[in-house]
């Protein structure tokens, strides 16, 4: 498997990893924290820290993270990380 092709991969199960535990395919907010605790443990439990990072991500504001928000998201993340 490509590197990109693992990353993908990755994307992918830590999208599903974290959705879908309230029966809905995409993330909520709930899910959101959850991601967060366990993907950047550094953040703790501030919920401001998740409102603003779930206000982020959910850029339709339906209430909702979708796989193409969080894949959109983590890219430019990426980017910006790098021009450092």
């Amino acid at each position: 498997m490509s590197a990109i092709s693992r990353a993908m991969a990755l994307l992918t199960d830590t999208f599903e990893k974290h959705a879908g535990k309230d029966g809905q395919p995409n993330m909520s907010k709930a899910e959101v924290s959850d991601l967060l605790h366990a993907e950047f443990p550094q953040t703790g439990n501030n919920k401001e820290v998740v409102n603003d990072f779930f206000s982020m991500l959910d850029n339709d504001k339906d209430g909702s993270v979708d796989f193409k928000e969080f894949v959109t998201f983590v890219a430019a993340i990426t980017v910006m990380s790098k021009q450092k």
